[in-house]
């Protein structure tokens, strides 16, 4: 019976139904074609969202080094000193006093400074200098509690020419500066702060 439809009759009447199926067939089939097909697995969970291109990294970095110290400390420079493919960040304290002021030659008046940078999701501390003491990771280079008169501030610049370097000036409790400044600059091959030798006069 191919081609033909398949039909029965009763007393009544005959009923043909062949047409009537592929008729409804066929104007179903178009609306299920438009239907996406499912699936029994779950969606893959959405992507995270790729890193927003309007922040600049580095500015998120240095504050995310900010953070980890007080509001009132400030960014002196920052810059790969090292070359060790790293950020880092030179933060300072600030000292305000009507009888000190800065210059173009050293610029901040500070009470501490922290050469600090990320690195493997942690803030690290490269050389931290305050009034009691200069100190590396596991060392300590310089104990201002056997300086006489110790010092009250300092006076900082960031020489950034030769050798990444830090210029400290220690000031008394009057203000008045000490007769020798010290120098703190990276050694490369050892891969630490260190001081300049004492005979090597800061230019």
């Amino acid at each position: 019976m191919k081609g033909k439809a398949m039909c029965y009759s009763t007393k009544r009447k005959s009923r043909c139904f062949l047409a009537p199926l592929l008729t409804g067939l066929l104007l179903f089939l178009p609306a299920c074609g438009n239907q996406p097909p499912t699936s029994a697995l779950p969606s893959a969970l959405p992507k995270k969202p790729s890193a927003d291109p309007g922040v600049d990294p580095i500015a998120a970095e240095e504050d995310r080094i900010m953070a980890t110290l007080g509001q009132e400390w400030k960014i002196a420079a920052s810059g790969d000193f090292n070359d060790d493919g790293l950020h880092e960040v030179v933060a300072y304290k600030p000292f305000t006093t009507k009888t000190t002021l800065s210059d173009s030659t050293y610029p901040f008046i500070i009470t501490e400074v922290q050469v600090m940078q990320e690195k493997e999701a942690q803030v690290i501390t490269l050389v931290s200098v305050s009034l009691e003491e200069i100190k590396v990771p596991g060392k300590t280079l310089v104990d201002f509690a056997l300086a006489t008169p110790p010092p009250g501030a300092f006076k900082l610049r960031v020489d950034e020419k030769q050798e990444p370097r830090l210029d400290l000036l220690p000031l008394d409790s009057k203000g008045q500066p000490y007769p020798q400044a010290l120098g703190i600059y990276w050694n490369s091959e050892q891969k630490i702060y260190q001081l300049l030798d004492p005979g090597q006069k800061l230019p």
